[in-house]
Formats: structure tokens, sequence, C-alpha cells
């Protein structure tokens, strides 16, 4: 007797694999996410319209991570393991992550 089939649900890879796909939706608070990136992020990277000059050099707005970093979900998820972050005083959780992703996706270029 053959057993039914069950649907096979993702792993954790998988489940990783959807949440960086471009088009994934962040299971982050978009508010939050900007709370997070006024708490730390705004000090070195234009994070919206109303600090558009206030980046460090040539870190990247989250204007040019949205549009042009295919990847800044999995750059954020990994935030803390990429210089120059690691030598930085800040901690991140993984949820306040998810809320930055969810942050950037509703920006829009002024």
């Amino acid at each position: 007797m053959s057993q039914p089939l069950r649907p096979r649900l993702p792993g954790t890879a998988g489940l990783v694999s959807l949440l960086l796909a471009g088009g994934a939706l962040a299971a982050g608070d978009a508010e939050e996410g900007r709370a997070v990136a006024e708490r730390v992020c705004k000090r070195c990277h234009v994070i919206g319209a109303d600090n558009l000059h206030g980046s460090i050099g040539s870190t990247p707005s989250f204007f040019l991570m949205k549009d042009k970093l295919e990847d800044y979900r999995g750059r954020l998820l990994s935030l803390k393991q990429r210089r120059p972050h690691i030598a930085q005083d800040f901690e991140l959780s993984s949820a306040e992550a998810e809320h930055l992703i969810a942050y950037i996706a509703t920006l829009e270029r002024p």
C-alpha cells in the first residue's frame, strides 16, 4: 500500500531563498524599520528624503540599495558580518533587519 503524497514544505534554505528573492515581501514592519534606520543607520546612510545629503562618503543610500543592489536583503540580514559594520558598536536583531528590509521596500526616490 502506498502512502499518500504530502506537500513538501521548504526547509530553512528554501525559506531564506524566498526571502532573498527580488520580489519577495519582507516580513518586517516598515514603520519599525524607519525607527531602526533613524537610530542605527542615519549617521552614515541616506535613509530617506529627509536626509538626502546626510551620508558619509561612498556609503550607499537606502534608495541605491533598493534600486541597484539586487542582494540588499541578504546584505542587511548579514550586516554585522560585513565591513565596516563589524567594527561599529550597535546591535541589530534579525527582526530589526526584517523591519529595515520592509522600510527600504517602501522608499520612492524624491
